[in-house]
């Protein structure tokens, strides 16, 4: 104890420790317990299986997560973290989205947080808006949750784990950011399809919809296309921007 500053005396069976009024982590006596122990040394106490039904590890849909993240990094790419809450007008209006249900904060400490996003592909935009001092090209993504509206669900929402990308560059064309799309799910072992579709925030003739093709049939996970200028425009960017966003769900544990 007297290592660790703390004027400790025994007497019999008891440590009395006077404890500096700078060490402000003590709060219980347990904490002296604590210091005894790190001052001795984790790796000289004995180990033994906690008595319980089960045994923790990690869940199948970060294992995942992580994965994708490895992929994504192996392509070039930076992640970023952004929140979850975030604003109507980041998520609709500076991207051109018309508005659509989702989840509302009751009493939001601020405008900036009102919401919960439906969506990876703003953030990541806002975040080019935010570096545009930045050289390029610039190549970010992000895997994260968003939260969805679910009529069919007990709480009448749905969180969806997605993985949404963005390239920033002199020359960006749909050919160069769904060769990375490809280079990602080709690596996952996901058969995909693309079909013409029409985004708000992407160029008409210069977007697709993403189709997994899966044993149990075919279903829609996403987009990928490049950003309308009038977008650009409203974010302040000043090149041309290539994005896509597909829904991990359905590949975990498949």
């Amino acid at each position: 104890m007297r290592k660790s500053r703390l004027d400790a005396m025994a007497k019999q069976e008891v440590v009395e420790a006077l404890i500096p009024p700078y060490r402000v982590d003590f709060l219980h006596p347990i904490d002296l317990v604590e210091e005894a122990l790190i001052a001795y040394g984790y790796n000289k106490l004995g180990w033994e299986i906690p008595n319980v039904m089960t045994i923790g590890r990690v869940h199948p849909k970060e294992k995942f997560s992580k994965k994708v993240r490895l992929l994504m990094v192996g392509l070039g790419y930076q992640e970023i973290l952004s929140y979850v809450m975030t604003s109507e007008k980041e998520l609709f209006d500076k991207v051109l989205r018309p508005k659509k249900p989702i989840v509302k904060v009751a009493n939001p400490v601020s405008k900036a947080f009102a919401v919960l996003r439906d969506s990876l592909m703003p953030g990541l935009l806002s975040f080019l808006s935010n570096n545009v001092h930045a050289s390029y090209p610039q190549l970010v993504f992000e895997v994260g949750d968003v939260v969805v509206v679910d009529e069919s669900q007990e709480t009448k929402t749905r969180n969806e784990r997605r993985v949404a990308a963005a390239l920033a560059d002199d020359v960006v064309s749909f050919e160069r950011i769904q060769a990375h799309l490809d280079a990602l799910l080709r690596n996952l072992g996901v058969k995909y399809g693309l079909e013409r579709f029409e985004h708000p925030t992407l160029i008409k003739g210069r977007s697709a919809k993403v189709l997994y093709e899966l044993k149990s049939g075919t279903i829609e996970a996403g987009y990928i296309g490049e950003v309308r200028p009038e977008v650009l425009e409203v974010l302040g960017l000043r090149c041309p921007v290539g994005v896509f966003e597909v829904n991990l769900d359905p590949l975990i544990g498949g």
